[in-house]
């Protein structure tokens, strides 16, 4: 999660974003919600 209350994120949030997103690609999912 990343918001800009009580401090919740991290600098390197979209690194981790794109991370997780290419990890996923390989199990070939037809869909992803993320809130």
């Amino acid at each position: 999660p990343n918001g800009v209350f009580n401090d919740m994120g991290s600098p390197d949030f979209r690194e981790t974003f794109l991370y997780t997103i290419k990890q996923l690609n390989k199990l070939d999912l037809g869909y992803v919600h993320i809130m």
